[in-house]
């Protein structure tokens, strides 16, 4: 599954389709991708929390007596009137009630400007990996570039500094050579073919570090792109001055906005606490329907409203308001802007 639905490779692979592969195919920036996916639709749903409720409700209610009583006078103690009920055995109920809190409006709107930095900061994880993931990229086909440029000159070296090794023992054997001169150039001959052997090997891993970044079936053959001329290897010049540099590497850098939307969080969990120190406000509003026939209006409406308040919390008041908010871990004179670009 890993490899599935992947546009097959075609021709020598370049660096800029290696990139491309990579921002596409590699695996750990799917994953930041659909975390990033994941957090905006949790954005999405915590603004439905900002809508009052609207409940509406049907039922059947049913009993196999009358729901009769009766009444006895205080004073006397006597029975004042005769057995009577005022319900009928079965009963279909309606309800339509629009409630809406106040209290937890205000605390839906923070935890809601909470889940959209965190959706944030879920995009900047995602171009954290897309950048490290391109230097990774870049230097791992360069790498390969070489290891393809070198392998059809190590080979043949590897395999000569061997066969130079199997003569010297295999003269050591026959007495040719002074045993100690010829222990020497053994010695040697093992050196070279240890650091070949190496190069080798660091040559094969800058394939596999390629093929896992661009996402190839383990196996998969293919050859690299080698850029010809001297304007391929040309240093790629700025023409911006230092002072743009720092202002667009303060305001873009993943790792300075993902701090500044974490205090964007913490700022509204200060006023969220803050909130809950306040008396909710519930407002009702409801259209209710009951079959009953002893009822004399059988539809009718309701209006309410209620104030509470859980007198105890009031006690965590002094703790709350004298919480500091976080500070800003950078201070510059750039003027940073209200909203973030998506």
């Amino acid at each position: 599954m890993l490899f599935d639905k992947q546009e097959p490779l075609s021709g020598a692979l370049t660096l800029y389709q290696a990139m491309a592969r990579a921002l596409k195919y590699n695996l750990d920036h799917r994953v930041k991708m659909m975390e990033r996916a994941v957090s905006e639709g949790q954005s999405t749903i915590a603004r439905f929390d900002l809508l009052p409720e609207l409940m509406a409700s049907a039922g059947y209610r049913g009993r196999d007596n009358f729901n009769a009583s009766s009444s006895r006078s205080i004073q006397t103690g006597r029975q004042s009137l005769v057995t009577s009920t005022s319900q009928d055995r079965t009963r279909y109920l309606g309800d339509l009630v629009f409630r809406w809190n106040i209290l937890d409006f205000g605390v839906s709107y923070f935890r809601a400007q909470q889940d959209g930095n965190k959706a944030l900061i879920a995009e900047e994880n995602r171009r954290k990996v897309s950048h490290n993931l391109m230097q990774d990229v870049r230097s791992a086909y360069w790498r390969a570039v070489g290891a393809q440029q070198m392998e059809s000159v190590v080979r043949p070296v590897l395999e000569e500094a061997r066969g130079a090794l199997q003569n010297a023992r295999a003269a050591q054997k026959e007495g040719l050579q002074a045993p100690l001169e010829s222990l020497r150039y053994q010695k040697s001959l093992v050196e070279i073919v240890r650091k070949l052997e190496g190069v080798q090997e660091q040559l094969k891993l800058a394939r596999s570090e390629l093929m896992r970044l661009v996402n190839l079936p383990p196996g998969q053959e293919f050859t690299l792109a080698v850029p010809a001329g001297e304007q391929a290897f040309a240093t790629p010049k700025l023409e911006l001055p230092m002072a743009q540099m720092e202002n667009l590497a303060l305001q873009m850098r993943p790792e300075l906005r993902e701090e500044m939307y974490q205090t964007r969080i913490g700022t509204a969990e200060v006023h969220k606490a803050m909130l809950r120190l306040l008396p909710g406000v519930e407002v009702n509003i409801g259209g209710h329907y009951d079959s009953n026939s002893y009822l004399l209006n059988q539809h009718f409406g309701e209006l309410g409203t209620q104030i509470a308040k859980n007198v105890f919390e009031i006690l965590s008041a002094p703790q709350a308001s004298a919480t500091p908010k976080r500070r800003k871990p950078w201070r510059t004179p750039v003027a940073w802007p209200r909203t973030w670009p998506s």
